[in-house]
Order: structure tokens, then sequence, then C-alpha cells
């Protein structure tokens, strides 16, 4: 490939990156409109740019062919801003907690995620996250279309703050490599994450309906996700 062409590609890459900004501020813009489902559209729209960026990234060489522009730090300042910030407007704006505690909910999304976006270990040496990696924007997703009483959802909150300082290792779901030698496990597990994907999307567009199978799928893949994380805590890899 010439060497024109894998520039002209990093810089895609980069600016794929981006739209996870713009959309995020679309988000905002629905969130400020009271628009909830059309914010979490928005929402997981950036969640699947973030997902795909690091792979494009490797792939292309970014680090190599466009250096000038430091790509993992506009990766963590976009996600600091969809995972965290939105989901902690989302919160301010919503009824998914009783009006007294929304504040309160807001700010431990806030601090955790300035703590998580910061520390330097956030990402540990064989490819996974040190603590509860501010999936902020998945809480809100849940406990919006799960219709979670408004306790549970402050709940689970104060459980996700706690747990952003707990060094337990979470899975890096682009990073599946370092889950396992077996290559067959890696792939059921990223069979299981695009199942869990399309089911999280199924969720939003039948909303407000409720799925029994949606649901449950995708709560069981949280526990999955939780335990592999455990056990790779205690069990490392390398």
């Amino acid at each position: 490939m010439l060497k024109s062409v894998r520039v002209g590609c990093a810089w895609m890459v980069h600016i794929f990156t981006a739209l996870g900004a713009f959309l995020g501020l679309l988000a905002l813009a629905a969130i400020y409109k009271h628009h909830y489902i059309i914010a979490l559209w928005y929402m997981g729209a950036a969640f699947v740019v973030d997902n795909l960026d690091g792979t494009l990234a490797r792939y292309f060489r970014v680090s190599e062919y466009a250096a000038h522009i430091d790509g993992a730090l506009l990766d963590n300042i976009i996600d600091f801003f969809t995972y965290s910030m939105i989901p902690a407007v989302f919160i301010l704006a919503s009824n998914l907690i009783a009006e007294p505690y929304r504040i309160l909910g807001a700010a431990l999304i806030c601090f955790a995620s300035c703590y998580q976006f910061t520390q330097r270990n956030a990402k540990t040496k064989d490819h996974f996250f040190l603590g509860f990696p501010s999936y902020w924007n998945l809480v809100i997703f849940y406990a919006y279309c799960w219709h979670l009483p408004q306790i549970v959802t402050l709940g689970v909150i104060i459980i996700c703050f706690i747990a952003s300082f707990v060094p337990i290792k979470y899975v890096y779901p682009s990073r599946m490599e370092y889950l396992s030698k077996q290559r067959s496990n890696i792939l059921l597990m990223l069979m299981a994450t695009l199942l869990c994907s399309a089911c999280a999307i199924a969720i939003l567009a039948t909303y407000p309906e409720q799925n029994s199978f949606l649901n449950y799928y995708t709560g069981a893949y949280m526990i999955l996700y939780f335990l592999l994380s455990l056990y790779r805590t205690f069990w490392p890899l390398i």
C-alpha cells in the first residue's frame, strides 16, 4: 500500500474517533429537549465508534502514519465526555433518580470518572481495565430501558462508584486475545458480546416494550463479564 494511502487511512481513523464527540453533542442536545430515547441512540452510536476505533488504529498503524496526533489522548477525551459527563447530565435531567439525590448520583459519576481517567495504571500491562471502567453510559441505558426503581438506580451508581477504586481487572472488549489462550474461548466471548450488542439495540428499538429474553440475556452477559473479570484478576493469563 502506498504511503500516501496509509497516511490517508490513518487520518480517517482519527476523524472516525472524533465522530464520537459529535455524537455525544447530539446526545446532549436530545437530553436538553427531554428526548431520552434519541439521546440513548446517539450514546449507543458513540459507544460503537469507541469499540471500533482502537482496532482500526492498530490495523492502519495510526501511531506511525498520523503520529503528530495523539490518538490515545483524543480517545480518552471523547470517552470521558461520552461515557461519564453525558450520563451525569442524563441523571440530572431525567427521573432515573429521585430529585433530592440526583446531584449525588451525578457527583459520584464525575468523581469516579475523574479518578479512572487519570490514574496511571487504568489499563494494565496485560490489557485489562483496573477498577470499574466508567461504563456509566451502560448504567444509564439499562436503568432507563429496564425501568429500574429510582432507589435501585442510585444503589447501582453507588456500587459502581465504589468498584471504581477496587483493583479488579475488567475485561477489555476489543482485546479479547488476553482473555484466554484458546481461540475457541475468545471466539465464544466475541460471539456472546456481539449478541449482547444486538440485544441492546433490540431493547432500544422496541422500547417501551419489555422482552424477557433480551433482558435476561443482557443481564446474564453482564454477570458473565464480571465473573470473567474476577477470574482473570486472581488467575492472570500472563
